[in-house]
């Protein structure tokens, strides 16, 4: 019995295995977001929070307007709670703003 209670505390004590994001994330496609134009490549790993990771764009997110394009800063980004939701962001004025829904777009996770 007392082989038993030990093993239900050593299983209690074992901590979940720690996974690391991804290195890249290649879009295969290009995707948009209203006006914002993500281009297809390979998206490296730049940052990560407790929400998830952001990887950064090879080239400007454009934002198309009637008066010309805008390049921003951004890339995509990788939810830690439901990873398989791949979401966009761009830095606008405002500061970093998530955009979009690209889980349905043709991409791959890559290290």
């Amino acid at each position: 019995m007392s082989v038993l209670a030990l093993a239900g505390v050593t299983g209690c004590a074992t901590a979940p295995p720690v996974t690391r994001p991804p290195c890249f994330i290649e879009l295969q496609a290009e995707a948009s977001a209203a006006t914002l134009h993500f281009a297809r490549g390979l998206y490296a790993l730049d940052t990560t929070d407790s929400n998830g990771s952001y990887y950064r764009s090879p080239r400007p997110i454009m934002q198309h307007s009637c008066s010309g394009s805008l390049p921003h800063q951004g890339g995509l980004f990788l939810s830690r709670r439901e990873n398989r939701k791949l979401r966009g962001y761009v830095i606008l004025s405002a500061g970093l703003t998530h955009v979009g829904n690209f889980s349905a777009v043709a991409h791959m996770l890559r290290d």
